[in-house]
């Protein structure tokens, strides 16, 4: 048996970045801009508060990592914006 993750796994963590992202940028646009409405008849769309799509995106990253813990979102935005990781400042030896 291999040690990579089943392909529903990697499918729901990539749909759950997608939708983080997603999220934090309607909570930016919320916070800028006052909100948004969207509707036509029967069905409706709005938002006022930056807020609560901030805690829907932190969950929703949450849940991710439950399902699939490696590659971290911060690496995948990493790796998308090809930069290396590396850390802000090297840790001192101990002498």
């Amino acid at each position: 048996m291999t040690a990579s993750p089943a392909r529903w796994r990697i499918i729901t963590a990539r749909v759950g970045d997608a939708l983080a992202g997603l999220l934090v940028a309607l909570a930016a646009w919320t916070h800028l801009f006052g909100g948004f409405r969207v509707g036509s008849g029967l069905f409706a769309l709005s938002t006022r508060s930056g807020e609560r799509l901030l805690i829907e995106a932190v969950l929703l990253v949450a849940v991710r990592h439950v399902i699939l813990r490696r590659p971290s979102l911060r690496t995948r935005i990493l790796t998308w914006l090809k930069i290396r990781h590396t850390p802000l400042s090297p840790v001192p030896a101990r002498e």
